[in-house]
């Protein structure tokens, strides 16, 4: 009786939410809803590849910030900045001259064509749909509904910590298995940043779409443990096992990043399933 009232609500707050949306129309049905009752339940990684150049990038950013604030904690947010026509500073006057850009997402971007396939476009869970990795913005809702329904494989518990003296980061995670799986599972660490206010290009906006002021969320800064992260067990894990990673970071005096808008983000990828992601974790760097 509890889980078909959860259910019913849970299909309730999706009509509602649907109701206020502009740029996200889809149906939704109750088996969409996530299992309250498991101690451990799935995160999402929502990947946006995106651009200060891109025209219509603006629309993604949205929908990822209402799949946000409609899931909550639920849904992890890194924002990419592929090496492309859309992302390249300016090399001479004042617009568009800051460089977004990491070695990994460039990787990334190599790796699963993102910016080939051409921007917007996004991935939940590097999980493929239909043989593809990438998604349009206009469906992104109704995979990270999808992919929040499935049962979950490992629990992750984060923890930073910040020395201002030495710009050090302190970072340790704890695994947790509720489900076997393979030797060939990985963990990776990155730093986001929020708030940097900078140009956008925005077509929605008449009769110039360039945005000085535009706010640029989740942006992916730097991959602490490397682009593919590292490897956890050098054999199968069983359900049950645990783990704990511990990794540090001391921000390089040029970068000027804000330690208050950086968070950390750590999720566990199976090479076996072509990269997807098993399960993901967030915190702020300074609470």
């Amino acid at each position: 009786m509890k889980r078909l009232l959860y259910k019913s609500i849970a299909a309730l707050a999706i009509i509602i939410a649907l109701a206020s949306c502009d740029e996200i129309e889809h149906p939704y049905t109750e088996q969409n809803a996530i299992d309250t009752t498991l101690q451990t339940s799935r995160k999402v990684l929502l990947e946006d590849y995106t651009g200060f150049r891109c025209g219509n990038c603006p629309a993604a950013h949205d929908a990822a910030k209402q799949i946000h604030e409609f899931y909550k904690d639920k849904v992890i947010i890194m924002a990419v900045h592929p090496n492309c026509n859309f992302t390249k500073p300016s090399t001479s006057g004042t617009k568009y001259t800051y460089d977004f850009r990491t070695p990994a997402g460039d990787a990334y971007d190599v790796q699963f064509k993102n910016s080939e396939t051409g921007l917007p476009n996004g991935m939940v869970n590097r999980k493929k749909f239909a043989s593809s990795y990438l998604l349009s913005h206009t469906s992104w809702m109704e995979k990270v509904a999808e992919v929040l329904s499935l049962p979950p494989v490992v629990d992750i518990k984060l923890t930073a910590s910040y020395n201002e003296s030495s710009r050090k980061i302190d970072i340790k995670s704890n695994l947790e298995y509720v489900a076997n799986a393979s030797a060939n599972n990985f963990i990776t660490v990155v730093i986001v940043e929020d708030s940097i206010v900078n140009y956008q290009t925005d077509y929605r906006v008449k009769p110039v779409p360039d945005i000085p002021n535009y706010v640029h969320n989740h942006v992916l800064r730097h991959n602490i443990n490397g682009t593919w992260g590292d490897q956890i067990s050098s054999s199968a894990i069983t359900k049950g096992a645990k783990f704990e990673k511990n990794f540090s970071y001391i921000i390089p005096n040029e970068k000027d990043w804000r330690p208050n808008k950086l968070k950390i983000i750590a999720f566990v990828y199976d090479g076996d399933l072509d990269y997807e992601v098993l399960q993901a974790e967030e915190v702020e760097l300074i609470k």
